[in-house]
């Protein structure tokens, strides 16, 4: 589907999920700001009347992938065009161009504008009832310890410590050695049930990373004890925790297929025409995760189950599994296939940035999966939370860069949203407020020109 190059601040899907029912909900119109004076490196914008519901097409519907098929169709045909000579990357060989691991072809999503200041971070913290700082009251996070005020669980060194923490002093109960593998694991503790999740890094292949989801019973905190061990092949982007729900999102990057390289017999168009081939040759089993239990290897989601957004980089896809601690293997998994490391959660919503631009905002490096229309616009995808169900509601575009988590925050049904520098903008901060309309993400408020060229 061809993208036109808006002139709107922001873009609204026009169509969500096949099969889902489109949300219904009040509209509350909203205050926008528009300025139309412009200094240098910036580009006029459009005053919004206030109360637009509407302000112009997003990048395209989100849809249901209706089969396997249909699935490895969307990332075959959308990565074409990523692969050249040397394989993932076009017509040049791909250099690490951000700071920290990322998936090549991808882009890292949380990682600074190093031409701008850092944006302000919006912070409605505080300490959850285990004993952990979090973004959000009533979503807890993983941290390295946890406690119920009687048992504190904590794991260092690769070992998983009970302590009694009722008396007058703490007292050691038991422990549990964890996996050497698992690169800084942390826990959530959801009643007498430890979730312990960590990485495993492959230094030579960050594509190849891996999810560990230990389930450790300690209702005898004497004596831990791991009854479920789960690992995807995918890495773990967030874990959260909504009363007796843990919710995990991963994302995989770009296939680690058998490409070839330019020889003295065999030049860069022949490497080129290979490669291709080798690509239209990949299976679904080469883009979608799978999870490994004692009981053997599955997918982590049904192709059916992962949404499509029309438009968006094929370069990898988000899963997010929830489920109760104790029965991991009735995880209900949502996918979205286009891959990213910045995913927010409120109480009852899950929203996930992708395809922004978090590099210097006046170049872009040509290895990126996003189409150069598209340079600092994130599409930005909201998900219902009910139980252990994710389910898509809500689509939209915005122009600038979506730092982090931080820059993200719900209330009372409105999304805040602070937005940095980018080639689709200009040297300058935005916050934007959006609220579902259907299965569109809309604007309701916008102030421009935060931190002028600094």
């Amino acid at each position: 589907m061809a993208r036109t190059r808006p002139t709107a601040w922001w873009r609204t899907s026009t169509a969500g999920l096949a099969g889902l029912a489109a949300l219904g909900g009040a509209f509350a119109a909203g205050t926008a700001w528009g300025d139309g004076g412009n200094g240098a490196g910036t580009r006029a914008l459009t005053p919004t009347p206030t109360g637009s519901a509407h302000l112009a097409l997003a990048s395209g519907p989100v849809r249901a992938a209706t089969d396997c098929a249909d699935l490895l169709d969307h990332y075959v045909t959308g990565s074409t065009d990523l692969v050249g000579p040397w394989g993932w990357g076009g017509d040049a060989p791909v250099y690490p161009v951000f700071a920290g691991p990322m998936e090549l072809g991808g882009v890292r999503r949380d990682a600074p504008v190093p031409t701008a200041a850092a944006l302000p971070t919006l912070q409605r913290s505080t300490s959850s009832g285990t004993g952990t700082n979090v973004q959000e009251a009533g979503v807890d996070e993983p941290d390295v310890a946890k406690t119920d005020g009687s048992l504190l669980v904590r794991v260092h060194d690769h070992v998983l410590t009970t302590y009694d923490v009722g008396g007058a002093a703490p007292r050691r109960l038991g422990s549990l050695d964890v996996p050497r593998e698992i690169t800084d694991p942390e826990l959530l503790l959801v009643g007498d049930r430890v979730v312990l999740l960590g990485n495993d890094y492959d230094p030579q292949d960050l594509r190849a990373t891996r999810t560990h989801q230990l389930d450790v019973d300690v209702s005898d905190p004497s004596t831990p004890t791991l009854v479920d061990t789960r690992t995807y092949s995918a890495r773990l982007v967030s874990a959260r925790q909504h009363g007796d729900v843990v919710r995990l999102v991963l994302g995989v990057g770009l296939p680690s297929l058998d490409f070839v390289q330019p020889t003295g017999r065999r030049g860069q168009e022949a490497a080129t025409r290979r490669n291709r081939e080798i690509l239209r040759a990949s299976t679904i089993g080469d883009w979608v995760p799978r999870v490994t239990t004692a009981d053997g290897s599955a997918p982590v989601a049904d192709c059916a189950d992962v949404a499509v957004p029309a438009g968006a980089p094929a370069n990898g896809g988000v899963y997010v599994a929830g489920f109760h601690p104790g029965s991991p293997g009735t995880a209900s998994t949502t996918g979205l296939a286009t891959d990213t490391d910045l995913a927010y959660e409120s109480t009852d919503r899950l929203y996930l940035a992708t395809g922004g631009f978090a590099a210097t905002w006046c170049c872009q490096p040509r290895d990126l999966a996003v189409p150069q229309d598209d340079w600092g616009r994130t599409d930005v995808h909201a998900f219902a939370l009910d139980g252990t169900d994710t389910t898509y509601v809500a689509s939209g575009t915005v122009d600038g860069v979506i730092a982090d988590r931080w820059s993200m925050d719900e209330y009372d049904g409105v999304l805040r949203v602070a937005v940095g520098p980018s080639p689709a903008t200009g040297n300058f901060n935005s916050i934007l407020t959006l609220r579902e309309k259907g299965t569109n993400l809309v604007l309701v408020g916008q102030l421009h020109h935060l931190g002028d060229d600094e």
